[in-house]
């Protein structure tokens, strides 16, 4: 016990924690019945998992990543997109990678939160462009997408407006929801199967929405669809041989009511992958076909590419190792930036006071 705080304020703390710890307890008990309950009432959601898909149909997979680094008066925004193709050879699978996209520019005086939104943006317009391109791998092809189809899940920022009229997009800016959709619909009737890949649901309330019409005195108690899905899996074990859905996007979205009206319904279903005790969300739009076939089409697709000893499916890893921004990375080209703004400037000293500074 450290001698540096009196025994008798760590014996009050010991004991509210040990109060805290059993109403904590007793919480989780409730919530972990409440999850019994809700799975019995949607038993029509659950469905059987499907065996794996045999055919070996073309994969490709789509993700996109940025990173910031730098004090408010020097902020370098880099960004990339990548387009990584499975192809099937008879000694196993080669991988051909394509960055389609990267963007580097610096900013200045954009909050801190502000600015990783902004990179987001500039992202997500390099990601829809790498979706533009997929139909050129032919038809009848799987795109997993690493993340919602409806992405980012909000309205573009103002502030990254300027960003766009710099890469001579600005109208994407504008419209970039009704590109985005344009970009799938095209995609699906071309014949390919898309799949959104959420890894870690989060905060959605997809599920609860759907379950407060039928169990809301118990749906109540959870924060997310994690959560419940989450411990639906601890009181019922069984239910990883099943997965719940299709359930199709609220209507009441502020955002879905665009991807409506290019014909596209987005459609989701949620499966706990093998050595995962927490659920992933597949997402599958449709047009005309059977909204539940191209969820189990979907699904044979993951368990098939997640080979064991994964929690994910191999596009979907390779997509995101291929085009992740290393944080250190990112730093010696900001390193990079000033030494060469130095070099070139005809008094460095001054130059460099103004922006060296915070650098470190």
């Amino acid at each position: 016990m450290s001698p540096d705080v009196d025994p008798r304020l760590l014996k009050m703390f010991l004991d509210e924690v040990s109060a805290k710890s059993r109403r904590i307890s007793e919480a989780i008990g409730r919530k972990i019945e409440a999850a019994r309950r809700i799975a019995e009432f949607c038993r029509w959601y659950l469905k059987p998992l499907p065996p794996s898909e045999t055919r070996r149909m073309g994969v490709v997979g789509v993700d996109g990543s940025f990173q910031v680094v730098g004090p408010s008066h020097l902020r370098l925004i880099l960004a990339v997109a990548v387009l990584v193709r499975l192809l099937w050879r008879a000694e196993g699978v080669d991988v051909e990678t394509m960055y389609t996209g990267y963007f580097v520019d610096v900013v200045h005086g954009i909050n801190e939160d502000v600015v990783r939104g902004v990179a987001e943006d500039v992202m997500m317009f390099l990601e829809t462009q790498s979706l533009e391109r997929i139909t050129d791998f032919g038809d009848g092809i799987a795109v997993f997408i690493d993340g919602p189809l409806m992405d980012p899940p909000r309205t573009l920022l103002e502030e990254s407006a300027k960003l766009f009229e710099k890469m001579g997009c600005s109208e994407a800016h504008s419209r970039y929801h009704e590109w985005r959709a344009q970009v799938l619909s095209r995609a699906v009737k071309r014949g390919a199967l898309l799949v959104g890949y959420v890894k870690r649901p989060g905060s959605d309330k997809l599920l609860l929405r759907v379950l407060n019409s039928c169990a809301e005195d118990y749906a109540e108690l959870f924060e997310s669809d994690d959560e419940l899905t989450a411990l639906m899996l601890v009181a019922q074990p069984e239910l990883r041989n099943f997965f719940l859905g299709p359930i199709e996007y609220p209507q009441e979205h502020p955002l879905y009511e665009i991807y409506r009206e290019k014909g596209l319904r987005i459609v989701t279903a949620y499966t706990i992958p093998p050595g995962r005790m927490r659920p992933v969300r597949v997402e599958v739009p449709v047009i005309m076909s059977n909204a539940e076939d191209a969820v189990i089409k979907a699904l044979a697709l993951v368990r098939t590419l997640t080979p064991q000893g994964l929690q994910h499916p191999l596009p979907v890893i390779l997509a995101h190792e291929r085009c992740s921004i290393n944080k250190e990375a990112a730093k010696t080209m900001l390193r990079e930036l000033v030494s060469r703004v130095l070099t070139s400037s005809r008094n460095p000293e001054v130059v460099g006071s103004a922006l060296v500074e915070d650098l470190t």
